[in-house]
């Protein structure tokens, strides 16, 4: 009897364990069921995917979180590097198993894959976030099968809290818009947006708001902790360069977006040592890591609403940076600029004069 007791007991509770994840299986990835999440990427995602489905030849895919999204200007890289250019820039709080997923199913032999990866990727621990568990298991349980088995069993569990509201709202339509219905009266033409909303991702799938900083001098933000970098999110990334190289296609690594604040000016001395731990390990995995660090740090004005991002005329600044470094590595050439606050000043009134004749363009409507 004491024994029957103990098994009932012990039933009881792997019992208890088992079918909240069972119920979370079934209404967060089998059958998605509602919570408020970040459904605009999906959004996002259509948008981006559809616009590849146009390019026939080979193409650089820009692929990184929101320092892509909001800083690069596609048709302009496109036309001073006479490349394809696709921009899957989406947010930084992704896992980037989702960004290795959106590679593997677009990527074609002999394109680039140019990842402006944000120095949080590089401290980042492989766990799940409630976020990322909320969003995978919304909109975004396409990409799961990416993940390991453990990565799985922890996006279970991080889904289990979430079941309540699933089930109340279990006749709620996930809200998520079409591509038609994202392009409907929109001006296509239109490169610049005058809004960050989500309707305002043009139809090469980017943001580029015409407006001024919202940032402050006194923004502060640790961008790179050089004792913080985690050596397995290196692993990876020198995995899937691996993998992709196979297929022959070509990762690439460069610097993402950051702000002149100070205490991270990339243009003095003892600040560029900051990212030398970030050189080294890409170094060390044999990562090809390309660009001049201090043309991806900018000055306040041309950030919009957060460190990581560029209003229109910072995009279109960063993209004529981007695309000499790009010329420079296509013609296997070192980048080497003699006097960088010269080049700086001539590709600033080059932005300025692209930026007027994109305002004639017209805006995408919101």
């Amino acid at each position: 009897m004491y024994k029957q007791k103990i098994i009932l007991f012990f039933s009881l509770i792997l019992f208890s364990f088992i079918c909240p994840l069972i119920l979370s299986y079934l209404l967060c990835i089998k059958y998605p069921r509602y919570i408020p999440a970040e459904y605009w990427i999906k959004e996002a995602i259509t948008i981006k995917e559809q616009y590849i489905k146009t390019i026939t030849n080979p193409k650089i895919i820009i692929i990184s979180g929101s320092n892509s999204l909001f800083g690069v200007c596609t048709p302009l890289i496109k036309e001073k590097t006479n490349k394809e250019i696709v921009n899957f820039g989406l947010h930084a709080a992704l896992p980037i198993e989702v960004f290795f997923a959106l590679i593997k199913r677009n990527a074609k032999p002999n394109d680039i894959i140019l990842m402006p990866l944000e120095y949080t990727y590089y401290k980042k621990k492989n766990n799940i976030t409630s976020w990322q568990a909320n969003n995978l298991t919304s909109w975004g349980t396409e990409f799961i099968k990416e993940f390991s088995s453990t990565q799985f069993l922890e996006i279970l569990i991080k889904s289990v809290p979430s079941l309540p509201n699933r089930i109340k709202n279990f006749n709620v339509d996930l809200p998520i818009h079409t591509y038609e219905e994202h392009m409907q009266d929109k001006n296509s033409s239109a490169i610049l947006s005058l809004s960050s909303y989500r309707n305002a991702i043009n139809n090469f799938g980017e943001i580029l708001t015409d407006n001024k900083s919202k940032l402050k001098n006194d923004v502060t933000y640790a961008y790179v902790n050089p004792a913080g970098l985690n050596d397995f999110r290196f692993e990876q990334l020198k995995d899937f360069s691996d993998y992709l190289a196979k297929q022959n296609i070509r990762l690439i690594l460069t610097y993402p977006v950051s702000m002149q604040i100070s205490d991270f000016n990339l243009f003095k001395k003892e600040h560029l040592t900051k990212i030398e731990a970030v050189n080294k390990k890409c170094e060390g995995y044999g990562l090809d890591l390309i660009g001049i660090p201090e043309l991806s740090n900018f000055e306040l004005p041309y950030s919009f609403d957060t460190e990581y991002h560029l209003n229109a005329e910072g995009a279109i600044l960063r993209s004529l940076y981007l695309a000499d470094t790009i010329n420079c590595y296509l013609a296997g050439i070192p980048q080497e600029i003699a006097d960088l606050e010269e080049y700086k000043n001539e590709k600033k009134a080059e932005a300025k004069k692209i930026l007027e004749e994109y305002r004639k363009l017209g805006y995408f409507s919101e």
